[in-house]
């Protein structure tokens, strides 16, 4: 190990944090420091000499309230989040993930620690429960004084975390409130980003890492691809728009026709990988969140809308920001439905085994070991149904040309292409530890092997990982030696 070693941060992980601020505006949160009352059953006074020791914030700070009836509508619909979820998602149980909302002022300054299922609130500080319909009787904790250490860990979090040890406790952490908006606890998606995020958590835990490098830059936005991949989204919608007529037939045979494109598009460029390891980890996290909402449209995401995100034309907006990347969270959504729909058995298995939600729906409609004639007739019968004017082909051109004087999608080749990836970036690679973290040769821009527990003792020593332009952190030497032995 080099002397100066660098650290390379997954970039699932970097580009699910940027991006979570461009995922919906909720609307603003109100201004909780209009009350200093010390009633819990209204609204609850913070103080610096709370139990339990320093907290890590001046007595202006701790002093400033929370507002108990955001609290309890923040946490009432958590609450039905959860409940409603369960089985949306075999393996994946809410329940079993300690997770601390770290509730914040405008300003950012952290009120309080709101503990669900964590083993061991009092861990963080002096702990109340708090009761709320749908959940269990102490799932529930309201720390308003946390000890110094994990008040800083929350502090230096700005939207969420995977996994930070709170309590003693590897958790996910999720800001609730704050100077974004985004995260405003009392708004309608809030639980639904919570539980959206929380599955990205699952993942990292269950699913089979594919080697797939996230290089939004490096992706093919030339218009062959793009014409094909606005077919793709054509198709989908067709599938879509012939179930909700009743016409399951034209829907698997609009879904035959999106998988033949897929196939077509992989045959002809390996870039295209990249829509497939992203529709199982952005796609799948989405789909989450359509089977949160079910008929029920007051939910952001519901079975009604799953074709709303979808483009059947590749200059509707930016191009590179939705076919690099944004595209997925819609097509991956919508494949895993149509393959339910398709009678497609064990999803989830198949997609945590490896799968891509194109294969498990590919398998199911009897095209895994299609001819190539097969395949391109399908293609065609796409072209004649969804394209009949020929549009395509000179709106791809227009987009491929949109893309070509476009800034990076991330600010400064954030998720270029340097070999990052979620396994390995090519065969070349040494196996990694699941985390997406490759380890090389030592060099002054290789990565290194790290493991939750070293991630932990980076955090204990207070240091922020932030990434530079090409995905990497650079680490002093004694954190090296403390955390690296």
């Amino acid at each position: 190990m080099s002397s100066n070693p660098t650290l390379r941060v997954p970039p699932v992980l970097v580009a699910a944090t940027i991006l979570a601020a461009a995922c919906g505006t909720p609307t603003s949160a109100p201004d909780e420091t209009a009350s200093t009352t010390g009633d819990r059953s209204g609204t609850a006074t913070l103080t610096a000499d709370a139990p339990g020791g320093a907290t890590g914030r001046d007595d202006a700070d701790a002093a400033r309230p929370i507002d108990a009836a955001r609290l309890d509508t923040a946490l009432s619909r958590i609450a039905v989040a959860y409940d409603r979820i369960d089985g949306a998602w075999e393996g994946f149980v809410p329940r079993e993930h300690p997770v601390v909302l770290a509730w914040k002022a405008p300003d950012g300054t952290l009120l309080s620690a709101i503990t669900i299922h964590h083993p061991d609130p009092g861990a963080i500080g002096p702990a109340s429960p708090v009761e709320v319909d749908g959940l269990a009787r102490g799932a529930v904790n309201r720390i308003d004084a946390p000890g110094a250490a994990d008040a800083e860990r929350l502090d230096r979090i700005d939207t969420f975390d995977f996994g930070t040890e709170i309590g003693g406790v590897d958790s996910f952490v999720q800001v609730a409130g704050g100077p974004d908006d985004f995260f405003d606890p009392t708004a309608t998606d809030y639980a639904s980003t919570l539980l959206h995020e929380l599955f990205h958590r699952y993942q990292f835990r269950a699913f089979a890492d594919d080697g797939v490098a996230q290089d939004v830059e490096g992706y093919d936005y030339r218009a062959a691809n793009l014409e094909l991949a606005a077919l793709e989204e054509r198709a989908l919608v067709a599938a879509l728009d012939a179930d909700a007529d009743g016409d399951a037939d034209g829907r698997d045979e609009a879904a035959r026709r999106f998988v033949a494109i897929r196939l077509t598009r992989l045959a002809a460029d390996e870039r295209v990988r990249l829509d497939e390891s992203q529709e199982a980890i952005e796609g799948t996290a989405r789909f989450i969140e359509h089977r949160l909402g079910r008929a029920d449209d007051t939910f952001t995401y519901h079975d009604g809308n799953i074709a709303g995100e979808l483009r059947t034309d590749p200059t509707a907006g930016p191009v590179k920001d939705h076919y690099g990347f944004g595209r997925w969270y819609a097509t991956g959504a919508a494949v895993l439905h149509l393959a339910e729909l398709a009678g497609a058995d064990d999803v989830a298995g198949r997609v945590e085994e490896g799968m891509s939600p194109s294969e498990v729906l590919g398998r199911v409609l009897g095209l895994d070991a299609a001819s190539e004639a097969t395949i391109a007739g399908l293609v065609a019968e796409a072209r004649l149904a969804t394209d009949p004017d020929d549009e395509l082909p000179e709106l791809a051109a227009e987009a491929a040309r949109t893309a070509a004087a476009e800034g990076p999608v991330f600010g400064d080749d954030a998720g270029g292409g340097d070999g990052e990836s979620r396994g390995e970036s090519d065969a070349d690679a040494n196996a990694d530890d699941g985390h997406g973290v490759e380890a090389d040769a030592a060099g002054p821009t290789d990565g290194i092997e790290i493991t939750d527990e070293e991630l932990a003792c980076l955090d204990d020593l207070g240091l922020v990982l932030e990434p530079d332009d090409d995905g990497f952190v650079e680490l002093p030497e004694d954190a090296v030696e403390a955390c690296f032995a």
